[in-house]
């Protein structure tokens, strides 16, 4: 009998269309759970690569069940036979052109880890405010905390939801507004309140770039996106040493 031979492990960008013999070998970044009056519930997921090349992947309604238990954020997994096609929509969450899709012979693998990155897709102020970032993109956004407005209840498609705008600041003085909408504005304002004396550094992760009335800002895409205040991440603590080094140079 002829050995059959696992798949070869490719890239993140390497994956194309009309194939679904795929293997790639990625850590899940974000996983959440979302709902659409004509697809149902599905599980929508965000990986990365060792590289940090990412492509987004879904799961549909009926086979929700069957994989969830096999993926957690964070951890680094195999998945084997999938198909691919064109990403779509207004915000797309990564550069990548194509998303994933389960299919019954996909398969879902234990994967050593191969490291403990974020794989950030960090935009500056500076290129948010020149227009040179792609906004059909989310981004990664660091800043911090400045300054807030009050809470506020508007009307967004027929249901009243939070608002809270609040500025950012990054290490070379630039600022930006950051608005944010649902309960990550109201976990912002408890934060903020709490912060005290404290340096308050926010990383918006899967933020949308946007302009109104040609003043560019940033904002959450809900679900998709996350809102960490001060997290133990390399990017931050190196973000807080500028930080530092600014005001000590500022008051020589």
């Amino acid at each position: 009998m002829a050995m059959v031979l696992p798949l070869r492990v490719s890239l993140c960008t390497h994956v194309k269309l009309y194939k679904t013999g795929w293997r790639i070998q990625v850590k899940i970044l974000h996983l959440w759970k979302q709902y659409a009056t004509t697809s149902g519930e599905t599980i929508e997921m965000i990986f990365s690569d060792v590289e940090g090349n990412k492509i987004h992947r879904s799961i549909r309604k009926q086979d929700v069940k069957r994989y969830e238990r096999y993926l957690n954020v964070g951890a680094w997994k195999f998945i084997q036979n999938f198909t691919v096609a064109h990403a779509t929509g207004h915000y797309c969450t990564t550069p990548n052109p194509y998303k994933l899709a389960f299919i019954k012979e996909t398969f879902v693998l234990p994967s050593a880890n191969l490291g403990d990155g974020n794989y950030l897709m960090l935009a500056s102020y500076k290129q948010i405010h020149d227009g040179k970032v792609n906004e059909s993109i989310l981004h990664d956004i660091i800043g911090q905390f400045i300054a807030v407005g009050p809470m506020e209840e508007v009307d967004t498609q027929n249901k009243k939801q939070k608002k809270l705008e609040i500025e950012l600041r990054d290490g070379s003085d630039d600022q930006i507004g950051c608005i944010l909408w649902g309960p990550m504005a109201a976990d912002m304002l408890t934060a903020a309140e709490g912060a005290g004396e404290e340096t308050l550094i926010c990383l918006l992760r899967w933020a949308k770039v946007r302009e109104f009335q040609e003043v560019k800002s940033v904002s959450n895409a809900y679900s998709s996106s996350v809102m960490l205040t001060n997290p133990p991440y390399p990017e931050i603590t190196s973000f807080a040493k500028r930080l530092v080094s600014r005001q000590q140079s500022l008051s020589c």
